[in-house]
């Protein structure tokens, strides 16, 4: 039995597929490339006849990532399990030192790692690593706030995951997100402190899931209100007030998160549906003097009017 599944959900990209799967193949020393082809439309399937050793899944219904996903896992035969986009890829050997962490340590159940981010074009253009972005132990209530785990580099326990009920195919974009919040209710998470995958950087109109932070940060506030502050964990440790101090705090974070998300954005129009996106995330943000301060200041920038003092 191999030691890790890494799971590839692939739709109508088929020139990317082989990069992907060789990457995770060379990534670990017992690996398992599960492809799931998500109803592509187009020459996948015979290119994936071309891969040599591995498990091929196909849907004839588009089942979106999150459904494609857990159909990799009910076909993976591993204890572990990571995934991996198929724009995206593993660095050599990155795996064997997260699975090592995990058969140490009985008490984690999810090892993340760094990540480079690299262009279209598939320039490095950014490290995302270091002490502030990677944090080990008890991570729940960060969580609650932002995803900073790359889901590319997460290698977790399939049997943990299952327990749970998988990924919630309700949320797509932010199903792994949904998943770390559920996993890290009760289990430790572990990190290594380094570069583990490469993860392609979207662009406003690149058409990846990742494009639409706005849409991505809506889920996650919605998550927040109808399940996460939900979970048993939180009744069991703050009160109703606190609850409620936490949903204001923590939606706030995603309004101005989704404000940072603005600033950089070009477009007018895209500006407007991002200052809409925040407000809609947390109506009070309307009623801080922060709202209109960020605005002043983005306006001034497009001006290209300096601040004096």
């Amino acid at each position: 039995m191999p030691k890790v599944s890494i799971i590839i959900a692939t739709h109508s990209r088929p020139h990317l597929l082989p990069r992907a799967v060789e990457s995770a193949r060379s990534a670990g020393t017992d690996v398992e490339v599960v492809v799931v082809d998500d109803a592509s439309t187009d020459e996948t399937a015979g290119v994936c006849r071309g891969l040599k050793d591995i498990v091929y899944v196909r849907s004839d219904k588009n089942l979106r990532t999150a459904g494609a996903r857990n159909l990799g896992i009910a076909a993976s035969g591993s204890p572990y399990i990571g995934f991996l986009d198929d724009d995206d890829y593993r660095l050599p050997g990155s795996i064997e030192r997260q699975i090592e962490i995990l058969e140490k340590d009985r008490d984690a159940v999810l090892v993340y790692g760094g990540y480079k981010v690299c262009d279209q074009n598939g320039n490095i253009i950014n490290t995302i690593c270091g002490s502030e972005a990677i944090k080990e132990g008890d991570l729940f209530w960060d969580l609650l706030r932002i995803c900073h785990i790359g889901c590319l580099t997460a290698v977790f326990r399939k049997e943990s995951a299952v327990e749970i009920g998988l990924l919630d195919e309700t949320y797509p974009g932010i199903d792994d997100w949904d998943l770390w919040v559920r996993l890290a209710e009760n289990h430790r998470f572990r990190a290594v402190n380094e570069p583990v995958a490469v993860w392609r950087g979207p662009e406003e109109f690149s058409g990846q899931g990742s494009s639409n932070l706005t849409k991505l940060y809506l889920m996650g506030a919605e998550l927040l209100v109808d399940k996460w502050l939900r979970l048993p964990r939180v009744k069991r440790e703050l009160t109703p007030q606190e609850i409620a101090g936490k949903k204001r705090e923590i939606l706030m974070s995603l309004s101005d998160q989704i404000l940072n998300d603005m600033v950089r954005t070009k477009s007018l129009r895209g500006k407007a549906a991002k200052v809409a996106g925040a407000i809609k995330a947390n109506p009070s943000l309307l009623e801080t003097s922060y709202l209109y301060k960020v605005l002043a200041l983005d306006a001034m920038s497009i001006l290209g009017v300096r601040r004096k003092g």
